[in-house]
């Protein structure tokens, strides 16, 4: 399973909406709603496309947060 360590992030102000990044997306991650483009987490594979063909700069490639777990024993009564 390949872990993805960075996720597209939009900056609105520089979005012109043109949809290019919406184009090269390969799993559908990033899509133009209201003339600004949103990514969808669950689906970014952190290829950056979308970065790249991007000519206003508004798409860039943030870490993506770490996945925090927290295990509790079944037999422990007080924490």
């Amino acid at each position: 399973m390949k872990v993805v360590k960075f996720l597209a992030q939009v900056d609105k102000s520089k979005c012109t909406g043109d949809k290019l990044c919406e184009t090269v997306c390969p799993t559908g991650a990033i899509q133009v709603e209201g003339k600004k483009a949103a990514v969808d987490a669950k689906k970014c594979v952190s290829c950056c496309n979308c970065s790249d063909i991007c000519q206003e700069e508004a798409v860039t490639m943030a870490s993506r947060p770490p996945r925090i777990s927290l295990c509790i024993s079944p037999r422990r009564t007080r924490f």
